[in-house]
């Protein structure tokens, strides 16, 4: 932003004192808006200065890496007393069968979504427990057959000195065996993302964190926000969940964490489709018919990430199956794709009819919820701010179909506030 390559013959002062008051109300309100939390991203995303490496002492020993020491594990009035990661996770898997949780039934869920026809879905039921023996490591597990998808996960190791047991859900961002690709495991974070800004509520109480690769030690440990693009490193290991002592955790607490996040594992895993597999590397075809040509505004470069493009391309699709539907309704002539606005804006979709006009909003996200945060902003901008023409309808397009909690919302909006809004779905193969 400002003049670039101007000759200073042709300039003056108050040519650049003109151009600095126009920046200025960007500068006030970029600083303007700054929160603490503002501060995330990838160098910051880190523990602070004075929670890294404390020091050991008499009070705080560090015992064997491969054995905790029992003094710490076995303590009076403790529940949790493994002495290794496969007695923790057999206790784990017992009290998950008697205790009446959700996760217990994590195979059955795995094996009710081989139905998508997708690469890494199981063809058989391994167990009907969480955590197969044979898939224990020195001091992790994770959930069988969990290893490409978003795993419950459990650690029984030392953090900052202290013997910890590390529960919740992680996704190692790594090829494994049978992937091509890291465009799953993109597609699968691209999913938890979208479903937490759907759901923050969600993960109260829980911490994100990351492990780069090769290193053991956590970076983070900040409340789970979207995971940033410029942390998909190969060999990063993201984890959502808690390390506790052993002394103040119950494998009811740690049931009930995979409880809590059971929600999430389901959003992405039976969201997944057979192109969130593939590396996509021809682009989508527009429709080749007039007023239905799209502008190609998604340019893929070297630096973006296969889930970004993924989600550029979905919405692409979605905008134009749409678009093929509306003009066999209406016309060729009365369907608009990318309309400008007079305020510099761009409309998925315009439909004109009998002088009236309908404007639709599409959003590739799986989540309505998020399809109506994200898209009622833009239509109520395109309808009214000044100078706009008040379209009849605005209406919100997402890839699911609305459920009840959202259409009771939108009733809200239409009764309350006497907006036009309404809700469709697209789905795309």
């Amino acid at each position: 932003m400002g003049l670039d390559g101007e000759k200073p013959s042709v300039l003056t002062y108050d040519d650049i004192l003109t151009l600095y008051d126009e920046l200025l109300p960007l500068y006030k309100y970029i600083e303007r808006n700054l929160e603490p939390e503002d501060s995330f991203d990838s160098d910051s995303f880190s523990p602070p200065a004075d929670q890294k490496n404390p020091l050991p002492s008499d009070k705080n020993p560090l015992p064997s890496p491969k054995q905790p020491s029992s003094e710490l594990l076995e303590q009076p009035g403790n529940e949790l007393n493994p002495v290794n990661i496969e007695e923790l996770a057999q206790g784990v898997n017992r009290k998950a069968g008697t205790g009446g949780y959700a996760v217990a039934d994590l195979q059955d869920i795995r094996m009710d979504e081989k139905d998508n026809d997708l690469p890494d879905r199981p063809d058989q039921k391994p167990t009907s427990d969480i955590f197969r023996v044979s898939d224990f490591s020195d001091d992790f597990v994770f959930h069988c057959g969990g290893r490409n998808e978003l795993q419950f996960n459990l650690a029984l190791r030392r953090f900052d000195g202290v013997w910890k047991v590390r529960y919740g859900a992680a996704f190692l961002y790594k090829l494994g065996r049978g992937m091509e690709s890291l465009v799953s495991m993109g597609s699968r974070i691209r999913y938890f993302n979208e479903y937490l800004r759907a759901n923050p509520e969600a993960f109260t109480g829980l911490k994100l964190w990351y492990e780069p690769k090769g290193s053991r030690k956590p970076r983070g440990d900040s409340p789970p926000r979207e995971i940033p693009e410029q942390l998909l490193e190969e060999g990063t290991f993201f984890f959502i969940g808690r390390r506790s002592n052993p002394s103040e955790i119950s494998y009811d607490d740690i049931l009930t964490t995979f409880d809590k996040l059971l929600p999430l594992y389901k959003y992405i895993e039976r969201n997944l489709s057979p192109e969130d597999f593939s590396k996509q590397e021809d682009s989508t075809q527009a429709p080749n018919e007039e007023h239905l040509s799209t502008s190609d505004t998604h340019e893929t470069t070297a630096e973006r990430t296969a889930a970004t493009v993924s989600v550029e391309r979905t919405h692409d699709r979605m905008r134009d199956v749409l678009a093929k539907r509306l003009a066999s309704e209406h016309g060729r002539g009365n369907v608009h794709v990318e309309r400008s606005t007079q305020h510099g804006k761009s409309i998925d979709l315009v439909v004109q009819t009998d002088g009236r006009e309908w404007f639709y909003e599409v959003k590739p996200f799986s989540e309505p919820r998020l399809c109506l945060r994200k898209a009622i902003g833009q239509l109520l901008e395109y309808g009214y701010w000044s100078g706009s023409e008040t379209p009849e309808r605005l209406i919100v397009v997402g890839k699911s179909e609305l459920d009840s909690r959202g259409e009771a919302y939108l009733s809200t909006l239409k009764e309350r506030f006497s907006l036009p809004l309404e809700y469709q779905s697209v789905q795309v193969g």
